[in-house]
């Protein structure tokens, strides 16, 4: 295979043999004919990059550590020297970048002046050699990236698409355990949950003082209402819009059923779903005062939240179809004693 341009030293990196291995130095910023500007900008991304991680991993190591929690500790500092490394072959590339570009100017020369067939060759089958092992490397560095950013999040898609038969949960794996200090505290998250969830239940609660008897009337009203309704339907209404004007008045009705049981039912399923939340939640690795505040939550909906008529009968959708029902028995028990 020629090169493009002889005269110029890095011509052969862009030939097949490295073309690789130039592309993927031009993305970290570390090849040597790429601007100033830019090379600094990708340092700069790399250095909050591996900030980013190092430190709460590092934070995670200590805060673990006194914890007891040793193994926390163990991967914490594999993942620490792992980035250490990397760090640090990232920046010996940036400040040696004239020695380097010293390398790679003299495997531009060995590949001009060497006309030889022979040793040609040997150049060829070494530099394609040296094309396959850097397609497998970045092959594996992909997946493994992917795999190591993804791990956290495989248990719960596999719980969503393919649950387990004894409908358990699978086990989440942390690649890492970091510590953010007091930027996401998670116990402060269920202190607000707790009390955001007392909040709801006082307004539950005023809601169904104001307003439970006004449902007790409501659906006694609505009972009878649509009994009357449909008899009148039946036998008194003739002409098509009188007709058509009953059937507005049942349908706005029925919506109207409808719609003050489904926010009642949403209540309910609401409730189940925060009792769920909290018996899934890692209630291991909180403090005392967290699994306390986890134990509040569950005690407190243990029992679904409901709204009532009169504290008679719930508002959910089994209610709406209830009411529906009995409204038509009792439809059909005037129109028996009418024609009796």
């Amino acid at each position: 295979m020629g090169i493009p341009d002889p005269e110029n030293p890095l011509a052969i990196f862009y030939t097949d043999y490295y073309k690789y291995n130039r592309k993927l130095l031009e993305i970290c910023g570390l090849w040597p004919e790429l601007s100033r500007p830019r090379k600094i900008i990708m340092m700069i991304l790399f250095a909050l990059l591996m900030t980013s991680l190092i430190i709460p991993m590092g934070a995670g190591a200590i805060h673990y550590f006194h914890k007891g929690r040793i193994m926390y500790v163990v991967e914490d500092l594999i993942g620490l020297l792992y980035l250490t490394v990397a760090s640090s072959k990232y920046f010996t590339y940036s400040v040696f970048e004239g020695r380097i570009l010293r390398l790679y100017h003299q495997v531009g020369e060995d590949w001009r002046t060497t006309t030889d067939e022979e040793e040609r060759k040997i150049l060829q089958e070494y530099s394609e050699f040296a094309r396959l092992l850097s397609i497998i490397y970045f092959v594996y560095a992909a997946i493994g990236a992917f795999y190591f950013n993804m791990s956290p999040y495989l248990p719960l898609g596999l719980d969503r698409w393919m649950p387990l038969e004894s409908n358990e949960s699978r086990v989440r794996i942390r690649t890492y355990h970091p510590y953010y200090f007091d930027l996401i505290d998670a116990e402060k998250y269920y202190y607000e949950c707790y009390f955001f969830h007392g909040n709801s239940v006082v307004s539950v609660e005023l809601l169904q003082s104001s307003f439970g008897m006004n449902w007790l009337v409501f659906l006694i009203g609505t009972v009878t209402g649509i009994a009357l309704l449909m008899f009148d339907l039946i036998f008194s209404m003739k002409h098509p819009l009188e007709k058509m004007t009953g059937l507005v008045i049942f349908i706005g009705i029925q919506i109207l059923i409808f719609y003050i049981n489904w926010i009642a039912q949403k209540l309910t399923d609401s409730t189940e779903q925060i009792f769920l939340a909290a018996c899934e939640t890692c209630w291991y690795n909180l403090s005392v005062k967290g699994q306390k505040l986890v134990y509040f939550m569950m005690q407190k909906n243990i029992i679904p939240l409901t709204l009532t008529a009169g504290g008679i009968a719930e508002l959910n959708f089994q209610q709406f179809a209830s009411v529906s029902k009995t409204s038509m028995s009792y439809a059909m028990v005037i129109l028996q004693m009418n024609d009796e």
